[in-house]
């Protein structure tokens, strides 16, 4: 069983590498998978999490800080079966999108994090970076960037965006994007 690491930089290095010539085969392909949200929750501070990226709260404090937990069922490139994952929105380094001061909350900060798949026919890792927003409901959102870091089948990895139409149950998160075997 062999893992992979990867980061953005190598996903990107791995596109300027591909074939150019007509015969070759490229070892590139499409990756593709939805997360139906089954539960979510929010919590003050930083995630408790060993992935790097979901645990760092960079402005400092648990008031500038906020966990959004997720999990649901999966079904993509990795076969049928559940994702977990977890991001901090940074509000010290956001944008409030109602201007009243007490609405902080609901505007959107900067977000990193992780998701977890233990799908049939792999178990991937991806690390998240982007854009994480509040609605003024409290609904969470996600956009941004996914870059797959282990996986059993996708030994060169992914790159993939990643959307959010809501963090709540009955939402979804859609991964799209480009990966290599």
């Amino acid at each position: 069983m062999i893992k992979s690491t990867t980061t953005v930089f190598l996903g990107c290095i791995l596109v300027a590498l591909a074939p150019s010539s007509a015969g070759a085969k490229s070892p590139f392909g499409r990756y593709s998978g939805t997360i139906k949200v089954t539960a979510s929750a929010t919590n003050s501070g930083p995630c408790s999490t060993s992935f790097p990226l979901a645990n760092r709260c960079p402005s400092g404090g648990i008031a500038d800080c906020l966990c959004v937990t997720f999990s649901g069922s999966y079904s993509g490139a990795a076969g049928k079966g559940t994702a977990t994952g977890a991001y901090t929105l940074d509000f010290d380094a956001g944008v409030p999108t109602i201007g009243n001061g007490a609405a902080i909350f609901a505007g959107c900060s900067p977000a990193n994090g992780v998701i977890q798949i233990a799908g049939a026919k792999d178990t991937e890792t991806f690390a998240i970076a982007g854009g994480g927003c509040l609605g003024v409901s409290d609904v969470p959102f996600f956009a941004g960037g996914c870059t797959l870091v282990t996986s059993d089948v996708f030994v060169n990895g992914a790159v993939v965006g990643c959307t959010t139409v809501a963090l709540v149950p009955g939402g979804k998160i859609v991964l799209k994007g480009v990966s290599a075997k």
